[in-house]
C-alpha cells in the first residue's frame, strides 16, 4: 500500500505542533497525510507542508510532488511490479526443446 506524507518546514510549526508531532507520530519533519488531528494541528500542518511523498510500506520515498492532488493521483494509479530473482546451481543437465 502506497501511502502520502508531507514533508514539512519545522521552523514554520508552533513548538506545541512540534512537540505534539514527535511525541505522537515519531517525527515532525514528514507526517502522514491521512491521519486524523485537531483543526489546530491540521492547519499548521498544512501551512508548514513543502512538499507531497509517495512511499511504499518499507517507508522508501518513491517520488516527490508539489501538489497533493498530484500525490494522490500517482498512489491511486501506481501499479504495483515485483521482481524476483532465482539463484539456481548448475546440474550440467540441459533443458530440452520443445520439439523433442
Amino acid at each position: 500500500m502506497l501511502r502520502v506524507f508531507r514533508e514539512l518546514d519545522i521552523e514554520q510549526l508552533s513548538p506545541m505542533v512540534r512537540d505534539f508531532l514527535l511525541a505522537f507520530e515519531g517525527q515532525s519533519d514528514f507526517v502522514w497525510n491521512d491521519q486524523p488531528r485537531d483543526e489546530v494541528i491540521t492547519d499548521e500542518i498544512m501551512q508548514a507542508t513543502k512538499a507531497y511523498h509517495l512511499v511504499d510500506e518499507d517507508g522508501k520515498v518513491l517520488a516527490k510532488y508539489k501538489t497533493l492532488a498530484s500525490a494522490e493521483q500517482a498512489a491511486a494509479g501506481a501499479k504495483v511490479t515485483f521482481q524476483v530473482d532465482v539463484d539456481l546451481e548448475e546440474t550440467g543437465d540441459e533443458i530440452p526443446d520443445e520439439d523433442e
